[in-house]
């Protein structure tokens, strides 16, 4: 009986710490924004990336590194950075610049929420949501 105890304790446990590690990695792997929806001064819009011939993903690794990727209009940029999750608040380090990133993930999706800096000069929300491949 005690042999049967400590089996279902260990069970339990690695269940829990399993549980816990996949929670944590649910960011890793690479997501492509399909829309984007923009509140700037008080004027809203929304896009279809796809139909604007943008395209644009983020691509984050277990070790807590990432590459951000933009194309539009013929140009083409990315950008490597570091992150770190904490609750539902995503800490992206590019360069040095610590930008807090509000987020959500249900199922196969994730939305993004970007306020400061996004569009330089103006008062700007802007939410994104990607689909992960």
């Amino acid at each position: 009986m005690k042999r049967l105890l400590m089996i279902t304790a260990i069970l339990s446990l690695l269940l829990f710490v399993s549980c816990e590690k996949f929670g944590n990695n649910a960011i890793v792997g690479t997501w492509k924004a399909t829309t984007m929806e923009m509140n700037v001064e008080g004027m809203s819009m929304s896009f279809e990336l796809a139909e604007m011939g943008a395209e644009m993903s983020f691509t984050f690794r277990k070790d807590g590194t990432g590459e951000a990727y933009m194309s539009a209009e013929g140009e083409r940029d990315s950008m490597d950075f570091e992150y770190e999750t904490k609750g539902n608040i995503l800490y992206l380090d590019s360069y040095g610049d610590v930008e807090e990133v509000p987020y959500s993930i249900k199922g196969n999706t994730m939305t993004m929420n970007l306020t400061e800096g996004f569009i330089e000069g103006y008062e700007a929300e802007v939410t994104l949501t990607l689909k992960k491949m």
